[in-house]
């Protein structure tokens, strides 16, 4: 990793936790005033207020793993234990993060009957996001060669050449 790209990495961390931060305030403060604009959703504007917050901080903490990562990368340690350690972290933040999402807008579409296609289509990207994150951490967790490598007359066969 160049120098460049590293500072320019850790620069994009920075600001994504400053914005996760941001949102942290700003989401259940926005959560409250749409419960008392609509009384609809009024007796659960606290409860969706909570999870906002939660989900924001999940996502400033991601973004706290991910420039500990990048740090790691950058001296030459980004397969280690440690590095691993911080990568399910950040896994484990995103897709909390992403229930919580899910969650929210499932309660407002199935129980409360409410919203309209952007409710949908953030739960569905939610789904998405949270299928994605909960499957990579799976295949990450996999021990290594536990897919048979390709047979002789495979197109992905390629033979082992000894050094």
């Amino acid at each position: 990793m160049t120098a460049f790209a590293r500072r320019l990495a850790q620069f994009a961390a920075v600001t994504l936790g400053l914005g996760f931060l941001l949102l942290t305030d700003l989401l259940p403060l926005t959560a409250l005033a749409m419960g008392r604009q609509y009384h609809e959703v009024a007796d659960a504007a606290a409860a969706y207020a909570v999870a906002a917050g939660l989900a924001a901080a999940c996502g400033a903490a991601a973004m706290v793993a991910a420039l500990r990562l990048i740090t790691l990368a950058a001296a030459g340690r980004g397969t280690s234990p440690v590095a691993r350690r911080w990568i399910a972290l950040a896994g484990t933040l995103i897709s909390a993060g992403l229930l919580l999402l899910v969650a929210v807008t499932g309660h407002l579409l199935v129980l409360k009957s409410l919203g309209g296609p952007g409710i949908v289509l953030l739960f569905l990207a939610g789904a998405a996001g949270l299928a994605a994150t909960v499957s990579v951490t799976v295949w990450r967790r996999r021990p290594h060669g536990s897919a048979p490598p390709p047979q002789a007359g495979s197109p992905w066969y390629r033979p082992r050449i000894p050094r």
